[in-house]
């Protein structure tokens, strides 16, 4: 039974709701979830009230996950119409639907929640938070900050987290508000020095936003700030002139202000923070898409003391095609932004039994025309960067998306046990293809009903040719780092596979944390070498906007992380992605040589424009976190060979 709820709120409202779901009866579910095998692969085997202005009361009892309802049973609401209208896509906790928000007069918002799933006869509290829940973050009050007291413009809520608290279970369910329609504009810029963090802009029909993240002095300087601030728009642009502008701190910038406050402050922290340095407001601004924006940041006499400027980001996209003869069709990832869930469309023909499929933690490589193995290279694990257990997840197709490993395909949507098509839209609320996190370049694997693929392709950038960069190791490591980057989108995330080994005449046993960084100058390797173990010449970690790292101290070593690239120099890919493991290039009883193998994705290591790493060299030091040179290779941007 679908619950659908329509609510008119005025500024004389407070929007504090409660809901329940009651009466879903169509079709049987176990009281407890099968178990799940512990090892990686295969992934599975077969086999209506409402309470107005009821105070916030933060929930601590344990959610009841053997309640969950499945959403394969029920229809996905979604809304007909989001022309004007602000939507939240829920999704958690076997419940699913939306929320739309729709401006019907001044200051009145006609507000619906149409929900289906979870356990029977639950009731929700629906409260806006201030800030937008982050990818991969709790929904916990925490991470959201504070609920806001009234809701009754779009300006007000655009961009901010909708909440759903269960009132029994104890569950929170976190969706950001958005533009409903694709008319939306979403501008991201990136501070580095001598502020680091994230800010953004939203706008839709009705309502605009600006907002920061992870803002943090990258100076040194040892205390929170506040900071007036003002969104500028000029004439026109380049990637060079942006980076200057930043390095510069828009000293010389003039255009025209499209907003400006020295009321509501912006912070920034001293430290990586979960609320301290974020900041959102609602305006009545209006930009183009092709407008250039910058975000300056000024103390109350006008002095500038930081920017960024405002790229405007485009859906993201990436397909795995199928083409083989056992299976043919494809598979499409679409995400509009960082903030929203990615939409999911499978279309694929099996002509072979299958039963199980999902995203590997590494790509699928081909390196000759006839491979032993059906999926080369693949890991044979399912990408898992959240440590779901495999062992405490509903069933197959038994919960929602959130409940599983980020690529367990077959435990979100199904099996494909005794099928041979599947055509499946959905949306799924933990598949980012921004960031870290994000599933871009890695394969999809089948899996037949007995564990062996069956097939396999990579997830890619649809209709985006790539720029390449590379570094070739030969001695005393040996391997090679490959960088993709769509070309000319020197903002955007950049994608890097690893392999590498030592030597296989070195005696030393597989080592431990390796650091590894781009350094600032390119080496003279000889004709006859690939790397060298002189990497002095290599000078100093690459760090275009000179951000300060004081000698390693542990501020820098605290703050730098994958959650905030930008506090990091550039080419510390150590602390942006992690220290490396390098094992001995050596068969064991006829096995395969050990080769580390590694998949990345780094927001922030550009192969274009002035801060680009292409062209300096990369350096791998000694194990266990030293600061010894190991061995270095020149960095070069691959050209494909032409007839």
């Amino acid at each position: 039974m679908l619950l659908y709820i329509v609510f008119i709120i005025s500024s004389s409202l407070l929007f504090d709701f409660g809901l329940t779901q009651t009466n879903f009866g169509n079709g049987a579910y176990p009281s407890r979830a099968p178990p799940r095998p512990s090892q990686p692969l295969p992934p599975h085997q077969p086999g209506d009230t409402f309470v107005l202005n009821e105070p916030y009361v933060p929930l601590n009892t344990k959610p009841r996950y053997n309640e969950v309802r499945t959403p394969t049973l029920n229809p996905y609401p979604q809304p007909d119409n989001v022309t004007n209208t602000l939507v939240a896509q829920i999704q958690g906790f076997g419940v699913l639907g939306y929320a739309s928000f729709r401006e019907i007069a001044q200051n009145e918002l006609e507000a619906t929640i149409s929900i289906t799933g979870g356990p029977a006869n639950e009731s929700y509290i629906a409260r806006v938070f201030e800030l937008p829940i982050q990818n991969g973050a709790s929904c916990t009050p925490i991470n959201v900050v504070f609920p806001l007291d009234r809701v009754f413009t779009p300006s007000a809520i655009i961009g901010r987290t909708l909440m759903l608290q269960a009132k029994y279970s104890g569950v929170s369910i976190c969706s950001v508000i958005m533009p409903g329609d694709d008319k939306k504009l979403i501008f991201i810029g990136k501070f580095h020095s001598p502020i680091s963090g994230m800010a953004y802009y939203i706008q839709g029909d009705i309502g605009a936003a600006v907002g920061t993240e992870w803002m943090m002095f990258s100076d040194g300087k040892r205390r929170d700030d506040r900071f007036a601030w003002r969104l500028l728009r000029i004439d026109s642009d380049t990637v060079d002139s942006k980076v200057l502008n930043e390095k510069n701190r828009c000293q010389d910038l003039t255009g025209d202000v499209i907003h400006s406050s020295k009321q509501y402050l912006l912070p920034v922290s001293t430290e990586a923070p979960i609320w301290r340095g974020r900041m959102h407001l609602g305006l009545s601004t209006r930009i183009a898409p092709t407008d250039s924006i910058y975000l300056i940041l000024e103390t109350p006499n006008g002095a500038r003391v930081a920017c960024t400027s405002l790229n405007r980001v485009e859906p993201k996209v990436g397909v795995a095609s199928f083409m083989s003869p056992d299976t043919r069709g494809e598979i499409k990832f679409t995400q509009d932004s960082p903030f929203e869930p990615t939409r999911v469309v499978i279309n694929l023909d099996l002509f072979t039994p299958a039963f199980s499929y999902g995203i590997d933690v590494l790509p699928s490589l081909r390196r000759k025309k006839e491979e032993f193995k059906k999926c080369p290279n693949v890991k044979e694990t399912i990408y898992n960067p959240f440590h779901v257990d495999p062992d405490k997840v509903p069933a197959q197709g038994m919960g929602t998306t959130e409940m599983y490993a980020v690529g367990d395909l077959s435990g979100k949507y199904g099996t494909l046990e005794s099928r041979q098509s599947i055509r499946l839209t959905t949306w799924d609320v933990n598949l980012p293809l921004f960031g870290y996190y994000s599933v871009i370049g890695r394969a999809i694997v089948i899996y037949g009903p007995n564990g062996p693929a069956v097939a396999c392709t990579n997830i890619e950038l649809d209709g985006k040719p790539l720029h390449v960069v590379y570094a070739t190791f030969d001695y005393p490591i040996q391997g090679q780092f490959i960088f993709r980057q769509p070309e000319g989108e020197c903002f955007s995330d950049t994608y890097l596979y690893i392999e590498v080994s030592k030597h296989p005449s070195l005696d030393t046993d597989k080592t431990f944390n390796h650091p590894w960084h781009v350094h600032e100058n390119k080496l003279n390797i000889k004709d006859t070498q690939l790397s060298t173990t002189d990497c002095g010449p290599a000078g100093g970690h690459h760090n275009p906007y000179n951000v300060s790292v004081a000698s390693q101290n542990p501020i820098y070593v605290r703050d730098c992380n994958i959650f905030t690239p930008t506090r990091c120099e550039v080419g510390d890919l150590a602390h942006k992605l992690g220290h490396i493991d390098i094992p001995k290039y050596l068969g064991v009883n006829g096995q395969e040589p050990e080769v580390a193998k590694y998949y990345f994705i780094d927001s922030d290591s550009p192969l274009c424009g002035p801060a680009k790493i292409a062209d300096k060299s990369l350096v791998i030091h000694e194990a266990d976190f030293q600061m010894k040179r190991l061995s270095c290779a020149n960095l070069f941007v691959y050209s494909p060979k032409t007839k």
